[in-house]
C-alpha cells in the first residue's frame, strides 16, 4: 500500500472516529462516547472530521491518477470500508473500556443501541447474550 493509501486510511478512520462521537451525542447513546460530558462529545467528533480532512487535503497533492501515484477505485473502496470498521470496533472496545463502571446494575431490557444510553458496548452484549441462552 502507498503512502497515500495510508493518509487515506487513517483519513478515514478519525473521521469516522468523529462521526461515530457526533452520532452518539446526538442519540444519547452515553455507553459510546469518549468523553462523559455529551455536548463536549460531538464538538470533539465535529472537530476530528473537518481536522481529519483538513489534514489529508492540506498536507499534499491528492488529485492523482491511479497510474500516477494516487488510488484506484477498488484501493478506496476497501480502504474506506475497512477504516468505518476499525473505527467502529475501537469505539466500542475504547468506550467499553473508559466507561468500564457504566450501568453495572442496569440490566438491558432494550434491544438494540438503546441499549447503549445506560450501558456500555460490552455489558449490552454479555447481558444479550446471557437473554439469548437463557430462552433455549
Amino acid at each position: 500500500m502507498s503512502a497515500m493509501g495510508h493518509d487515506f486510511f487513517l483519513m478515514n478512520f478519525v473521521a469516522g472516529l468523529g462521526v461515530l462521537q457526533m452520532a452518539a451525542s446526538y442519540a444519547s447513546l452515553r455507553g459510546m462516547l469518549f468523553l462523559r460530558h455529551r455536548p463536549l462529545s460531538g464538538i470533539l467528533g465535529f472537530l476530528a472530521v473537518v481536522g481529519a480532512f483538513l489534514w489529508f487535503f492540506i498536507s499534499g497533492p491528492r488529485n492523482l491518477p491511479d497510474t500516477s501515484g494516487g488510488l484506484s477505485g477498488n484501493e478506496d473502496a476497501w480502504l474506506f470500508c475497512a477504516a468505518g470498521a476499525c473505527a467502529i470496533l475501537f469505539t466500542l472496545a475504547a468506550t467499553s473500556i473508559l466507561n468500564y463502571r457504566m450501568g453495572r446494575e442496569y440490566a438491558s431490557r432494550r434491544p438494540g443501541l438503546e441499549a447503549l444510553q445506560h450501558t456500555t458496548f460490552y455489558r449490552a452484549f454479555l447481558s444479550a447474550m446471557r437473554g439469548l441462552w437463557t430462552r433455549s
